[in-house]
């Protein structure tokens, strides 16, 4: 963790330049709630965008400030393709600034309030790289507790990346949890009802949840108010439209039972028929990931990454030392910007012409954009193995004081709006009022004839 003085240069962004935090340049505001505001940014050095959570510490009680140090924790310690990479913290006594990876197509929830419904198909490719993440949490012994499409963010492949851990917990299987928390219409019965429950039993309740609004563009429990949403949860009574094949549905109503010692575990989700229509070298790929590089026990780092740091002004020493005591600070955060940098670049060139061309989904219109661009699937030649980590860096000016860099931190983000965003982001339970109105996003999307099927 960098810490940092209270003294940013907030001059710099009335004498026209770019409003910078450490190596990082703001670009826009992403998203705003009640004490932080998302923002984009690009890293100087190598030009990677990222999401800044800038969040004013002094707004937080004791137990929010708990809340916000586990979150940081957890995210310290997963490492997976599906879910977003943490890559920096800077603290100052009033703010702290948490930089992480940036998934350029938005939320789910965006995508099918856009798009409408995912064909079974698409919504199998999904579910299952949504299930992986959660199968790898569970096994680091960390439940998510407000999975929904809202958290379900799209990288620029229109791959899923879990996000928001700001209610996820460390749990000891058969030890019961009894904190309330998550989004009313993702919540398991045993919420609603105010009883201690199991981590992992929770968050497969809330993937069933998610599958069906994949599957359908509607939420299974919809009421006009908090106590009509609970009663239906905990009957879980909940309708199939006339186009969900039989095997999909069987899935969703086995995670969607309302006796959590009852419910279909992760291992059987897997083995379930549905989600064996795909091929196994795809679900091998998603649950035998490689060796995540960013916790080796070696604690051997890439050389071609080090010494082009070293070209750029950055001391190597230094660098190796941050990696060492998992720091999080700007030497280790430039690592691994380029380091992520040089294996997708890797992987761009293993990859073969038919399939790489050949997008899953259309992207969404999702408001505002970067650049002009229509809103497709660009796609680029290959690049020359040669070439790998040239691009903008070729242009990077070198840094000659990172120790400097680290002031450049602006004092307070968060004072210029403080309005929230009404959508499910307040997720407290006890936060009644924002449980009786579902998203309006979902509610009249779809209009489906339904299955007669005993409840």
């Amino acid at each position: 963790m960098v810490v940092l003085p209270e003294n940013g240069p907030d001059a710099m962004n009335r004498v026209g330049k770019p409003l910078q935090v450490g190596f990082y340049e703001i670009i826009r505001t992403l998203g705003k709630g009640n004490f932080a505001v998302v923002k984009l940014a690009r890293h100087k050095v190598t030009k990677t965008q990222v999401a800044i959570k800038v969040i004013d510490k002094t707004r937080l009680d004791a137990s929010d400030l708990e809340k916000l140090n586990r979150e940081v924790k957890i995210m310290k310690l997963l490492n997976h393709p599906h879910i977003i990479r943490l890559y920096q913290v800077m603290e100052t006594k009033n703010m702290l600034y948490i930089v992480t990876e940036y998934a350029s197509n938005g939320e789910m929830f965006d995508y099918l309030a856009c798009n409408g419904h995912l064909s079974e198909e698409e919504a199998r490719k999904t579910f299952w790289q949504i299930l992986s993440a959660v199968e790898y949490c569970h096994r680091c012994h960390i439940v998510h507790r407000d999975l929904k499409a809202e958290n379900l963010l799209l990288d620029s492949n229109m791959n899923i990346k879990l996000a928001d851990f700001g209610f996820g917990n460390f749990f000891v299987p058969g030890k019961p949890l009894n904190t309330w928390c998550g989004s009313p219409p993702y919540a398991a019965p045993e919420i609603f009802k105010g009883k201690e429950y199991e981590g992992p039993q929770l968050d497969i309740w809330s993937l069933g949840v998610v599958l069906y609004v994949l599957v359908c563009g509607s939420l299974p429990f919809d009421a006009a108010s908090l106590p009509a949403l609970k009663q239906r949860v905990i009957e879980g009574h909940f309708r199939i439209p006339y186009f969900m094949s039989q095997e999909c549905e069987n899935l969703i109503r086995r995670m969607l039972v309302v006796d959590p010692a009852k419910r279909i575990s992760l291992a059987q989700i897997k083995q379930h028929c549905w989600m064996k229509a795909v091929p196994i070298a795809v679900c091998q790929s998603l649950f035998n990931p490689p060796e995540p590089e960013r916790h080796c026990q070696a604690k051997s780092y890439n050389e071609q990454v080090l010494s082009l740091m070293q070209t750029l002004g950055i001391d190597k020493r230094r660098t190796i030392e941050s990696l060492q005591n998992d720091s999080y600070n700007h030497f280790s955060a430039i690592y691994w910007l380029l380091l992520e940098r040089l294996t997708n670049r890797q992987e761009q060139i293993k990859k073969t012409p038919d399939w790489s061309k050949k997008p899953c989904y259309s992207l969404p219109v999702l408001g505002n954009s970067l650049d002009a661009s229509p809103p497709m699937l660009q796609y680029r030649n290959s690049p020359s193995p040669s070439n790998l980590l040239d691009a903008q860096l070729s242009r990077a000016v070198q840094v000659k004081n990172v120790d400097e860099e680290e002031k450049q931190l602006p004092l307070d983000y968060t004072a210029e709006n403080r309005s929230t965003i009404h959508r499910h982001i307040d997720s407290e339970v006890s936060s009644y009022k924002s449980w009786c109105h579902p998203p309006s996003k979902y509610t009249g999307i779809v209009c489906y004839c339904y299955k007669n099927v005993p409840k």
